[in-house]
């Protein structure tokens, strides 16, 4: 977890320092060293790659809590890449990452015994997102079929 938290704090600086120029920010000179459109392009795609990255990093870190029974630790890094994802001006395709992190915030809230707030997720993703999803499509599936017999045996009760 400690090379995950490096890293992040890596990928945060690097977001930091990326610029880019609009024709103002520019000195008046005859000819220019470099082009800006081209710059910014590149400007734009390192950016974008790099948040993409600290998602990725995102749902690494979740795995880790989860594998290290630390479940609450697990949400907290999801809900940090949701956020971060959601925030990004410069992603152009999210739903792939958005359904990479609700699914896995599916299996951690299933772990937890969170069982109503795992099927949003799931539902979320097979909904929404990505209907071929097969971890979501199962895990929607197995806890319907659980909730339902859950109120079929309340009822009785």
């Amino acid at each position: 977890l400690e090379g995950y938290a490096l890293a992040e704090k890596k990928i945060a600086a690097a977001l930091a320092s990326i610029q880019v120029m609009s024709a103002a920010d520019i000195p008046q000179l005859e000819t220019l060293p470099f082009e800006r459109r081209a710059h910014n392009r590149n400007a734009l795609a390192v950016r974008e790659e790099l948040e993409k990255e600290g998602i990725r990093l995102s749902i690494k870190n979740a795995r880790v809590y989860r594998l290290q029974d630390n479940p609450k630790k697990a949400v907290v890094a999801l809900r940090q890449g949701l956020e971060t994802l959601n925030a990004s001006t410069e992603l152009k395709d999210k739903k792939l990452l958005e359904a990479d992190l609700r699914a896995m915030l599916g299996i951690v809230y299933e772990s937890m015994g969170k069982e109503v707030l795992a099927v949003k997720e799931y539902l979320k993703v097979v909904k929404d997102l990505d209907r071929t999803n097969p971890v979501c499509r199962r895990g929607y599936e197995r806890l319907r079929k659980r909730l339902q017999k859950k109120e079929t045996t309340a009822s009785r009760g």
